[in-house]
């Protein structure tokens, strides 16, 4: 028998999603250099575009609307977006459009709407979202499209009772934030709490989404930095409080990378069919070149710009890490805390007593150099051992360096743990290159 949700519990998931929506705005005002001037949670303006409303110091406001699915049933479309309950209510997209023609039909009020619904892929006009700025661009860069994507827009036009010129204004204006699940939001949450100084754990996630509900519950009206500033102190604050926040995209998306200032892009390097694995980028050591050119050229960056402790979020294998840990390094003035959700590393915790043996494993030799293993949660060596047999690569002996007490998915079990982990394979790794070339 398929029983009906909860209408309470579906509305409370709603509510929550909006609350962390806000939040996340709220976090950019507490960012040294903010571009908000207030934020106001279920609005008093003449219209329905009143979720949360962000005044910007330059005068622009952005008006966002939270749009919660329970599930994923129905994708984001034109069918959903033009549907109504009732005869006489409106569609959501009616909703929109006149909420932003009752505020002034102006080119500084951007409409948006996040939803945790993903986009039908066969939508015409929806399917065309661009995702550097959520926008839909080439819709409104040529507004007389034909085909499917005319005829869609023909039908949205008709649907609001405006001419096409009319519907490419509003489209310019607005914005699709599309499959905002709570986990990612959480993730961008988690980022921009460690970025200004807060601990990203769960208790803090939770805690930033009662201080939005309690200004709905107060009604507060609109509520500055300097307001939001204070309700935060009552947060858990990190120790982990950086100068910068460095982003580098390898093998995925990071949640974070279009929030911060600095940030490296290199999923262009791995191919498609490698988008299971993305074990190796495209171009082979012309490539490496590159990744480790924009590593050296961010290292200067940020030096020029005088920042020191830095914030560290990436997707990147292993060997991308020590790469990033290599050209930031602490000799060099950087102090550096790598950020996985809610997890802080920190290069200044002190090591525990956690110790790594390198073990030789037997292979046919190809070369004279050296092929270290990080065998931490796992023993990778029978992976290895067929990488190594389909590559040209010139190795002559393989070691596995892994805890003494054994690998396992639960050897690492603190900071201290980690920290103590990377430098005893650093160790061994200067060991046993001692006299090689290349390792």
């Amino acid at each position: 028998m398929i029983q009906r949700r909860n209408p309470s519990g579906v509305r409370i998931s709603g509510d929550n999603y909006q609350f962390l929506v806000a939040w996340i705005e709220a976090l950019a005002s507490l960012a040294t250099e903010t571009h908000l001037t207030s934020l106001e949670l279920e609005a008093a303006v003449p219209t329905g575009l009143d979720d949360i409303v962000v005044q910007l110091n330059s005068g622009a406001h952005r008006h966002i609307q939270a749009k919660y699915a329970v599930d994923q049933a129905t994708p984001l479309n034109t069918e959903w977006l033009l549907r109504t309950d009732k005869p006489t209510a409106k569609s959501l997209l009616q909703k929109l459009y006149d909420g932003w023609l009752r505020l002034g039909a102006s080119t500084a009020i951007t409409v948006e709407l996040v939803t945790n619904r993903a986009v039908d892929p066969n939508d015409p006009i929806l399917a065309t979202i661009d995702a550097r700025n959520d926008s839909l661009r080439r819709l409104t860069n040529n507004p007389a499209p034909g085909g499917a994507i005319g005829r869609g827009l023909d039908e949205w036009a008709e649907h609001l009772g405006i001419n096409r010129e009319e519907l490419t204004a509003f489209l310019t204006v607005t914005r699709w934030k599309t499959a905002r699940s709570r986990t990612l939001l959480t993730e961008i949450a988690q980022a921009r709490m460690a970025a200004v100084g807060l601990s990203p754990s769960e208790e803090g996630i939770t805690g930033g989404i009662d201080i939005m509900r309690q200004l709905v519950t107060d009604d507060r009206g609109p509520v500055t930095p300097t307001d939001i500033r204070t309700m935060a102190r009552s947060l858990q604050q990190s120790t982990h409080k950086p100068d910068g926040v460095v982003v580098v995209e390898a093998i995925d998306t990071d949640p974070a990378g279009s929030d911060t200032e600095y940030h490296i892009d290199w999923r262009r390097h791995y191919p498609e069919h490698t988008v299971d694995a993305h074990i190796t980028p495209d171009g082979g050591n012309a490539t490496y070149a590159a990744m480790w050119n924009d590593l050296t050229e961010l290292r200067d960056v940020l030096q020029n710009d005088s920042i020191r402790r830095i914030l560290l979020r990436g997707t990147l294998r292993l060997a991308g890490w020590f790469a990033a840990g290599r050209a930031l390094r602490n000799v060099d003035g950087f102090e550096l805390t790598v950020q996985r959700g809610a997890t802080l590393v920190d290069s200044t915790t002190p090591r525990s007593s956690l110790k790594l043996e390198a073990v030789p494993h037997p292979i046919s030799p190809h070369g004279h150099e050296i092929a270290v293993a990080l065998a931490i949660s796992l023993d990778p060596t029978a992976s290895i051992q067929t990488y190594l047999d389909h590559s040209a690569l010139p190795i002559s002996d393989l070691y596995v360096a892994k805890p003494v007490a054994a690998s396992g998915p639960n050897v690492l079990q603190s900071d201290s743990d980690a920290i103590a982990s990377v430098f005893d394979a650093r160790d061994h790794i200067r060991r046993l290159a001692a006299g090689t070339q290349r390792v």
